[in-house]
């Protein structure tokens, strides 16, 4: 089945900018999967990758406009900055039929990625899973608090989508970070399920 992507109306002498979404969506499809670097290497090789995209953004200009209109970001590629490493939890009936989340759960812990936005305001939509074991988050992007998102419902609901609306002054490479503050009085435990993010201009 062939991908619902644009074709490009010129080669890239011509217009190399329509060619940089492209390349920065096969490094974050392929390049930045954790099934194709060794385990102990995929710190890093996220690293660079991140510092790839940054390059081809800062070389090939003006490609920044391009990246106003969608970008996506699958959980199973967040890096932990604290606490456990991510797991993958079977859901069915979940989109994709998997959720992500670091166990075990615990408050305090963190993850963060990165994404490459046009300045403007955003939606950040967040694709999950709430439950009667679920936490609460601080959501940052490039440090300014955007939102606290709790993931409780007394029972277990799929493609549960919250959304957090932010603006960004300057466009580039953007750092976005989640944090476990607590938990529902109700809540039995830190679980936060998560299967993607996508941003959208508000």
């Amino acid at each position: 089945m062939p991908l619902q992507i644009p074709l490009p109306t010129a080669d890239p002498h011509a217009d190399i900018a329509q060619y940089v979404p492209l390349l920065i969506s096969s490094i974050e499809g392929f390049l930045q999967a954790r099934d194709v670097w060794a385990t102990a290497d995929y710190p890093a090789a996220y690293s660079y990758m991140e510092d790839l995209k940054s390059y081809l953004v800062e070389t090939l200009p003006p490609v920044i406009p391009e990246y106003a209109a969608f970008a996506t970001h699958w959980h199973s590629n967040s890096k932990v900055g604290s606490g456990s490493a991510l797991v993958s939890n079977a859901q069915t009936g979940q989109e994709t039929g998997f959720t992500y989340r670091q166990s075990p759960a615990a408050i305090n812990d963190l993850f963060q990625f990165e994404v490459t936005l046009s300045a403007g305001t955003y939606d950040l939509q967040l694709l999950g899973a709430h439950s009667s074991g679920s936490g609460k988050i601080n959501l940052y992007v490039d440090a300014s608090l955007v939102a606290t998102i709790d993931f409780y419902n007394g029972v277990t609901t799929l493609n549960t989508l919250d959304t957090a609306t932010f603006t960004i002054a300057e466009s580039g490479v953007h750092q976005i970070t989640s944090e476990v503050i607590g938990k529902n009085a109700s809540s039995s435990g830190y679980v936060i399920n998560i299967t993607r993010f996508s941003f959208k201009p508000h």
